[in-house]
């Protein structure tokens, strides 16, 4: 029998203030959210699904699908469809006199967008209206909605920001290719580099990513290896990976920009007008500056409620096992004490008492946040162990790191030689904005 659903959320949301992280930046909060919305998708109509292709594929600016990948594609040096504002390049706009446009959504055939086609897009808006204050139903908002690969896009202005700068980098790097390779045409170009880019999204998971998760350990992305390991197999999104990235703790009440103006969560979801007004580079500079959240319990702001009520209703319906038995999944010993599990934390201690009888009772998601910390550790032991373990059986099991693909043959003489300049997170950044000396691009604070 399970606790009480509003005694466990009592668990998770933030009491007065968020407690600040040690060590990330909202930056981190926001580009784990961007990163990780491209394989956790759980269907919108039936939670026993998902849409996810299970593989980082940069479907955030491809999509999901063919139809969906040439609804976006210029059809011409292999580039992605763009507008040009101020001398920058920008996603084009979904709407188009008030009504979404046809280039993108037709529902006579099977083209345009995955999230729209399929007599979907009314479902669609309307979820989108749900979760941001009718955005959809306000000029300002839904004028300045951008095309791109997935229905989450837009939602949140760092989320639009990591879409322009990686779009800019695939026509950047296609621009790289047709000069050195003049005689291929414009769908090799294009799935080259779709590749060179899903490759450098790779490093920079692991290279910036993974790394400032793990602290001082440094982690390089390496390849060939894994082929020879007993996990090497086709990779698939489990439920419990799509629970435990569920860190809305992170997330601050407002953003902080660089002008002293702080911004409401309800006004930095689903509104490119601010991005374009403030600039990249501000907003980029600005979340690298300000601090996340916490990890943990009683951290989770008060936006974020019913996004932590259906995470628990979804474990609890699949009959998610508690906490400890994941612990002896992984090889650790299961916690014989609620001051064992918090790290002798009194008041969480006495939290997770008066919510579960036993300490073998804590569920999955519960345990995770209530875990006690050593000293400089971004996130407790569990939680650190399963991201590992997901993330580097997810990404060096992906097809592109094989040895007979992961040559100059599959990426180009270019191509080549871009992966092997090991871009980081910032330097892609700075590489793709007008004003690249003016921008911070940090993880940590």
């Amino acid at each position: 029998m399970y606790p009480d659903t509003n005694k466990v959320l009592g668990l998770l949301m933030r009491k007065d203030r968020m407690e600040p992280s040690e060590r990330s930046s909202v930056l981190f909060c926001y580009f784990a959210q961007w990163f990780t919305d491209s394989f956790l998708r759980k269907h919108p109509l039936d939670p026993r699904r998902t849409t996810s292709n299970h593989e980082i594929d940069l479907c955030q600016i491809y999509g999901l699908d063919e139809p969906s990948t040439w609804a976006l594609r210029e059809g011409s040096d292999g580039r992605l469809k763009i507008r040009i504002m101020n001398g920058e390049e920008y996603p084009p706009l979904l709407y188009k006199d008030g009504n979404l446009d046809t280039q993108f959504f037709d529902d006579k055939a099977e083209v345009g967008l995955s999230f729209l086609r399929a007599g979907r897009a009314p479902l669609w808006e309307k979820a989108v209206n749900e979760q941001s204050d009718n955005a959809l139903t306000k000029p300002d908002r839904r004028d300045y909605f951008y095309a791109s690969g997935l229905d989450r896009a837009g939602s949140t202005v760092a989320y639009s920001a990591f879409n322009i700068i990686f779009l800019r980098e695939h026509n950047r790097i296609a621009k790289l290719i047709s000069e050195g390779e003049p005689s291929w045409d414009d769908d090799r170009i294009f799935e080259t580099a779709r590749l060179v880019n899903i490759r450098q999204i790779l490093s920079v998971v692991v290279n910036d990513y993974i790394r400032h998760i793990a602290g001082v350990f440094p982690f390089e992305l390496e390849t060939g290896f894994a082929e020879s390991q007993p996990w090497y197999r086709t990779n698939r999104i489990s439920i419990e990976f799509n629970l435990l990235y569920r860190w809305h703790s992170l997330i601050p009440e407002e953003l902080e920009l660089e002008d002293g103006c702080n911004i409401n969560f309800k006004d930095y979801r689903f509104n490119n007008k601010l991005l374009e007004e403030v600039g990249i580079e501000s907003l980029i500079s600005a979340a690298s500056a300000q601090k996340a959240g916490c990890y943990g319990l009683f951290n989770t702001p008060s936006f974020m409620k019913e996004a932590e009520l259906g995470g628990l209703k979804w474990a609890r319906m699949f009959g998610v096992q508690p906490f400890n038995r994941y612990r002896e999944r992984f090889g650790l010993d299961a916690y014989y004490s609620f001051d064992a599990l918090t790290g002798g934390n009194r008041d969480v201690t006495n939290a997770l008492k008066a919510v579960y009888s036993d300490v073998n009772d804590v569920e999955f998601t519960i345990g995770l946040l209530a875990e006690g910390r050593g000293e400089g550790e971004l996130m407790p032991e569990t939680v650190t162990r399963m991201v590992a373990y997901d993330a580097f059986t997810h990404i060096l099991t992906n097809p592109l790191l094989a040895s007979e693909i992961h040559t100059p043959a599959t990426f180009s003489k270019v191509g080549w030689d871009i992966i092997q300049e090991s871009a980081t997170l910032e330097q892609i950044v700075k590489r793709n904005v007008q004003r690249p000396n003016a921008v911070t691009v940090s993880l940590a604070v």
